[in-house]
């Protein structure tokens, strides 16, 4: 008996989902991204079934390999953006400091938004939702009714930007 493609998947997402959503979470820590990328795993595996059918020994062991190496992609992902909203938040402006400090740090903040206003749309809007209201991932994804993954890359260019102009300025 022949099993269609599509009921061979569902029998192999059955079986492997939880064992790979729990080995997603050890690099994660996340089970919602964990999830996502068993999820996208699968759907990337039935979309070059064809292909991989000839390259594979051991479904198990692809699935499992392809898992590990997203699952530290997204967390290598998710520290840099995290570090990102770190910086931008020690940037902000204390009430401690001295009238001085403030008064630099104002300057600063204002040619850092000025060169925000140059930024695409979806940067510009995760930038300052972080700058001014300390916004975490979840709250701009709502609020911009996007996926979490989509503020990550639009901090994480945006920061990109950053570093290329304060790269380019430190050259002058």
């Amino acid at each position: 008996m022949l099993v269609s493609p599509t009921r061979a998947l569902d029998i192999l997402y059955r079986a492997y989902f939880d064992r790979l959503v729990n080995i997603s979470f050890r690099y994660t820590k996340n089970r919602m991204i964990s999830e996502d990328i068993v999820a996208l795993t699968f759907v990337l595996f039935y979309d070059n079934r064809k292909k991989l059918a000839h390259e594979i020994k051991s479904i198990q062991h692809y699935l499992v390999r392809i898992i590990k190496n997203k699952s530290i992609d997204s967390y290598k992902h998710t520290m840099r953006t995290k570090n990102v909203l770190d910086h931008l938040r020690y940037q902000r402006v204390s009430s401690e400091q001295s009238a001085e400090t403030t008064v630099m740090d104002n300057e600063r903040m204002h040619e850092l938004r000025n060169i925000i206003l140059t930024f695409p749309q979806r940067e510009k809007e995760c930038l300052t939702m972080v700058m001014d209201e300390d916004m975490s991932l979840e709250q701009i994804a709502e609020i911009l009714n996007i996926s979490r993954k989509s503020v990550e890359r639009g901090l994480t260019s945006g920061r990109k930007r950053l570093t290329a102009y304060r790269n380019k300025r430190n050259k002058l």
